[in-house]
């Protein structure tokens, strides 16, 4: 199992863990106790065209014939008359999405989302 970090800046470096089997514990540890989140997630409006990623860092999870995208619940939606980044991205809080290819399940992890949502995972990873 691997994991790496596509980071929430426009152009989404790839960040890979200072140590593989520390970080992959702590995510696991966190899953485990993770809730399923059953509230309905907003759809996304659409707010126009951005040039570069816009959103959370995104932590991705490659095993064997597997792979799994855990991020910040978000979505985005227009606030008022700004059509910036910031204005139209929003977060559910504590809760994350995990994706693995054919669905997405939420969970409600305080833990993970504030580790991968504050950018916590950056002391544990190599700067790209």
């Amino acid at each position: 199992m691997e994991v790496s970090i596509s980071d929430d800046l426009p152009d989404g470096t790839y960040w890979s863990p200072n140590d593989q089997r520390s970080v992959i514990s702590k995510v696991l540890s966190w899953l485990k106790t993770a809730m399923p989140y059953t509230v309905k997630v907003p759809e996304s409006e659409d707010v126009g065209v951005f040039f570069g990623k816009i959103g959370p860092s995104i932590l991705d999870i490659s095993a064997l014939s597997q792979h799994e995208i855990i991020y910040p619940a978000w979505y985005t939606k227009r606030d008022g008359q700004k059509n910036d980044a910031y204005s139209v991205v929003h977060y559910v809080q504590n809760v994350v999405a995990f994706e693995n290819g054919k669905e997405i399940t939420y969970l409600e992890s305080e833990p993970l989302y504030n580790w991968l949502k504050d950018n916590e995972w950056k002391k544990e990873f190599i700067e790209p």
